[in-house]
């Protein structure tokens, strides 16, 4: 393109509470990671690795590495590989039967022992009685049998079930009443065969929710007559965790196990300036959203009264989505100045994108993906530009959980064509 960014931040470079940006390349712009837990990511070789508190999680899961940047969760299901502790209808566990995906030999063996009704389930508390966002997740992998059944359940028949094909990689889920709402489902593919299968829904009113798992032969519920008696499947790492879609994996054994965030943010005293225009790129997928009006990013003035730039996550029902919003504010200024408003639902979450704002004074102008989706003007010059002092920030408290896979900042203009290219 042959115009070179003020600031780039690419998953390459790190160590202990240090994330080395690529441009500038004097350590004038690096930025500092700091999460209280251990936490998981996937390795270059396609295993789970657990790494040590301050430690940046740079992850292998979907091709091109990208920086982990996840929220406070908590893994709410006990016991999550010991499914020998679990309840039991009809079934057996054999524990440590096969190589689980982290490269130990820990996953557990579950076995039909009738035709007849067999799975099994465990309760989690919920962090209210309320009906709230939750996602129940496990992997799996094929035994005998092509079918895998998973269920959420409050007071039955409050319920969503989700059923997994191994041949084809298919999730078909279902719900049964307005008490206890599917809302998305995903399938992940990790190494050796193992698939992680999560189920994102609303609860009804109960303090509990019970997931229930069952081995099959032919398509069914977990709690449906099979054609078989003899099928199995090979199961680890269970979670139960609030919010809509899955995050990072976390191991629980008698009691529930919380992990810290990722506080990923320019380091202390380090800001910059910009002109009277500049380019502001992202490359990023969320992949679990907690609460609405919750920053991914803020480009933010190292003052306060603050100027910013967010980039900020909401949801809307009837019907349900979730997307981005890109709105221009000042601290406790009500006149907030939206570039992408809460009435266009333009940008998804829980996909990947890549998005370019281009701002020239009052005017801007928004890519994504390859393709120009919004330009305007707004009441007045945007409030970081021509000299302000900012840094950049991607932290705080039950923000999006996202891959972070390129962040680039342009002291310039650029053309249509170049911002089409950019993001292509």
């Amino acid at each position: 393109m042959g115009k070179t960014p003020k600031i780039a931040l690419i998953p390459t470079a790190y160590k202990t509470s240090k994330v080395y940006s690529v441009l500038p390349n004097d350590g004038s712009q690096d930025f500092d990671l700091a999460r209280n837990s251990s936490n998981t990511r996937v390795k270059q070789d396609g295993l789970i690795e657990l790494l040590g508190a301050n430690m940046p999680r740079l992850d292998h899961l979907i091709g091109c590495p990208s920086f982990l940047v996840e929220s406070n969760k908590t893994n709410r299901i006990l016991q999550s590989e010991n499914f020998g502790s679990w309840s039991k209808v009809n079934s057996t566990v054999t524990a440590n039967t096969v190589v689980a995906p982290d490269g130990e030999n820990t996953a557990d063996l579950l076995q039909r022992s009738t035709a007849t009704n067999s799975y099994l389930s465990r309760s989690s508390s919920k962090a209210s009685a309320s009906q709230i966002k939750m996602c129940s997740s496990v992997f799996v992998k094929k035994g005998e049998g092509d079918y895998f059944a998973i269920r959420a359940q409050g007071t039955y028949p409050a319920r969503v079930d989700a059923i997994f094909k191994f041949s084809d990689k298919s999730l078909t889920v279902t719900q049964y009443n307005t008490d206890f709402i599917a809302i998305r489902s995903t399938v992940e593919e990790y190494k050796d065969e193992w698939y992680r299968i999560s189920i994102s829904y609303r609860t009804d009113t109960i303090t509990t929710v019970t997931t229930l798992f069952s081995a099959r032969s032919s398509s069914g519920v977990v709690d449906a007559n099979d054609s078989l008696s003899t099928a199995n499947a090979y199961i680890w790492g269970a979670q139960v965790e609030d919010g809509v879609g899955s995050t990072t994996y976390t191991s629980t054994g008698i009691g529930a196990v919380s992990t810290g965030q990722d506080n990923l943010k320019a380091g202390t005293g380090v800001t910059y300036t910009l002109g009277n225009a500049a380019t502001f790129y992202y490359d990023f997928e969320v992949h679990s959203f907690k609460n609405s009006y919750t920053p991914i990013q803020f480009v933010v003035e190292n003052a306060s009264p603050f100027k910013s730039l967010s980039l900020d996550a909401i949801e809307t029902s009837n019907p349900q989505e979730y997307f981005i919003i890109i709105r221009a504010f000042i601290e406790n200024n009500s006149n907030i100045q939206n570039i992408i408003s809460a009435s266009e639902p333009l940008i998804n979450l829980f996909v990947r994108n890549k998005i370019a704002v281009m701002l020239s004074g009052p005017k801007y102008i928004v890519y994504l993906n390859g393709l120009l989706i919004k330009e305007g003007t707004l009441s007045d010059t945007f409030a970081i530009l021509n000299g302000a002092t900012i840094r950049n920030d991607f932290s705080g408290n039950n923000r999006p959980c996202m891959r972070l896979y390129d962040y680039r900042v342009y002291d310039e203009v650029m053309t249509n064509e170049e911002l089409k290219s950019l993001t292509e």
